[in-house]
């Protein structure tokens, strides 16, 4: 089966769980070349993610589910993300990243957006370290969750200014009414 079939349902999982989709859509190609009935000769891992049977329980999962699999993998790396701070410690700890080779790290690194010529973090990484994530042109809901978040504190700030305005104005008049 070919990743185009598996593809629509990583990004929407992605999107779900606010993984980088570039990033999930590499994982997946490392994982199982995006064979649902892959399985490797060395473990349990099994399926289009690769789970292993005692992950896949945890999940209460069938791995040979594709559609399933790619749901509980973007969940997965979410989880995995909160617990590490990093895509990379995620990947890490999913399996993705274990050992990985030279070539392996240049392109998880190119899926996050860095030059993979230089080693240097492009745009998305450099956002990283302000809690947005990866952006992607096809990641608009994250943009919009960041811009909702900045306007409601902006919101507070500024009702908060008022409010303190509002007790000095009255603290003022108050001292003032006092004298006459």
């Amino acid at each position: 089966m070919a990743a185009g079939q598996f593809q629509d349902a990583a990004i929407a999982a992605a999107n779900k769980y606010g993984v980088p989709q570039n990033m999930f859509l590499w994982q997946i190609a490392q994982e199982s070349n995006w064979d649902p009935n892959a399985k490797n000769p060395n473990s349990t891992a099994t399926g289009i993610a690769q789970f292993t049977a005692g992950t896949a329980k945890d999940f209460n999962l069938n791995p040979l589910d594709p559609f399933a699999s790619l749901d509980a993998a973007a969940k997965y790396d979410a989880m995995l993300y909160k617990q590490t701070g990093t895509w990379q410690g995620a990947l890490e700890k999913y399996g993705t990243l274990h050992d990985a080779s030279s070539s392996t790290m240049a392109g998880f690194k190119n899926a996050l957006g860095y030059d993979a010529d230089n080693g240097t973090p492009g745009v998305s990484e450099d956002l990283k370290d302000f809690g947005l994530g990866v952006f992607s042109p096809n990641n608009w809901s994250q943009y919009i969750k960041t811009i909702a978040i900045v306007l409601l504190g902006v919101v507070v700030i500024v009702v908060a200014i008022l409010s303190n305005k509002t007790v000095q104005t009255i603290a003022v008049q108050a001292a003032t009414k006092g004298k006459a």
